[in-house]
């Protein structure tokens, strides 16, 4: 991390995903916590890393007691930054209140420091992580759901080949038919296709932000839903 100059660093962690039994989360938890006792030793206290951003990496999915316990070990690391591992299993499978019971238990842990959230990048999730309390968020579904031809729009996700009409006015639907876009070469096709769902994801951050200034943040969250 050091080596490459990165701004937000994050020590090795072990996901634990979602589905595992107690015991095998919580070995995962320990093995997190042990990686990132290392890594303070290399890099010394967090909480005066020398410009970088470290973030301890909270793990215990479905567990709660577990998040709890991974939380409160890395607060006293003294991490002025804490991710949320393991969301993307959850949000596949639509399982938003296992989701909501685990950010509401970090924040409840650590109700006063930033809280960054992996994984959240559709425009259903993002409003409803930011209700939540998570702070930051980042995701490589812009790509991954182009290269699948999946279009990202403000209520969901449709099938390239399932659209007539585009009804975005980014750059890359008012160039291009549905049809169009489905005949040019596939390396090219993902590249329109993953800038568009990035467009989709920048108007969503900012709806998000417009509504959290307007004071109706739980109404748009609600409109989501």
């Amino acid at each position: 991390e050091r080596g490459i100059r990165s701004d937000i660093c994050v020590p090795l962690d072990k996901p634990t995903g979602y589905g595992l039994d107690h015991s095998l989360a919580n070995r995962y938890v320990d093995e997190t916590i042990e990686n990132t006792q290392q890594t303070i030793d290399i890099i010394g206290d967090p909480d005066n890393p020398g410009g970088a951003i470290w973030v301890g990496p909270v793990q215990g999915a479905e567990h709660l007691d577990l998040v709890k316990k991974s939380a409160d070990l890395l607060d006293k690391m003294h991490f002025q930054m804490f991710a949320l591992r393991s969301p993307v299993q959850l949000m596949q499978s639509y399982e938003f209140a296992i989701l909501a019971d685990i950010i509401a238990t970090l924040k409840r842990t650590i109700p006063f420091k930033p809280i960054h959230l992996f994984g959240a990048g559709h425009p259903l999730t993002i409003p409803l992580a930011v209700a939540l309390g998570c702070d930051t968020f980042d995701s490589a579904s812009y790509i991954l759901y182009a290269r699948d031809n999946r279009y990202m729009h403000q209520n969901g996700t449709s099938r390239l080949e399932d659209l007539s009409y585009f009804s975005c006015q980014c750059p890359v639907c008012i160039s291009h038919t549905p049809t169009e876009l489905l005949e040019i070469p596939w390396d090219k096709r993902v590249d329109e296709l993953a800038k568009h769902n990035l467009y989709v994801l920048r108007a969503e951050v900012l709806a998000v932000k417009q509504a959290i200034r307007d004071g109706r943040l739980w109404e748009y969250v609600t409109q989501k839903a």
